[in-house]
């Protein structure tokens, strides 16, 4: 079955490998504040982190903790697009059914997370949570995808 939606399975591969590139960066980023403020520099913004304490400026302001955690963020973001929307192999309509499956798997577990998160997570610490909350629907996802596809793959296995 050929979808539209889905990348070549080769940017698969090129999704893991990124992954473990931003995970280890953002591990540095977060953990020992690795590269920070390395890129200080004018950014444009929308609304300003001042308009809740009564500063209305938008436009350009000066940015000066570096854009490390953003380019973490995007490259862990772009690493699981891949990951979860390349093809596979032997795409067909059993694996887009088990897609489908998947997906809703893991958008109900990603809702439960982000109550519970609500409730047990405050603070600085539950905006650190929401800055990769995105991402948990798509770590779910791959993760029950390729469960599927191992489960099924073995029960074939199995039958021969």
């Amino acid at each position: 079955m050929k979808s539209n939606y889905l990348f070549p399975p080769v940017f698969q591969k090129i999704g893991w490998a990124m992954l473990v590139v931003f995970v280890i960066l953002t591990v540095a980023v977060i953990s020992f504040d690795f590269l920070n403020g390395l890129w200080p520099c004018k950014v444009f913004t929308l609304i300003p982190s001042e308009t809740i304490f009564g500063n209305d400026s938008y436009g350009f302001i000066t940015y000066n903790d570096g854009w490390e955690d953003e380019i973490c963020e995007i490259g862990l973001a772009v690493s699981m697009l891949f990951i979860a929307f390349s093809a596979e192999k032997d795409e067909d309509e059993f694996t887009a059914s088990l897609r489908s499956k998947s997906m809703t798997w893991a958008f109900l577990v990603n809702v439960i997370i982000f109550i519970a998160a609500t409730l047990l997570i405050y603070g600085m610490s539950y905006l650190m949570f929401w800055e990769f909350e995105f991402m948990i629907i798509l770590l779910l996802y791959v993760g029950k995808l390729k469960y599927e596809l191992h489960k099924a793959k073995r029960r074939i296995e199995n039958e021969k």
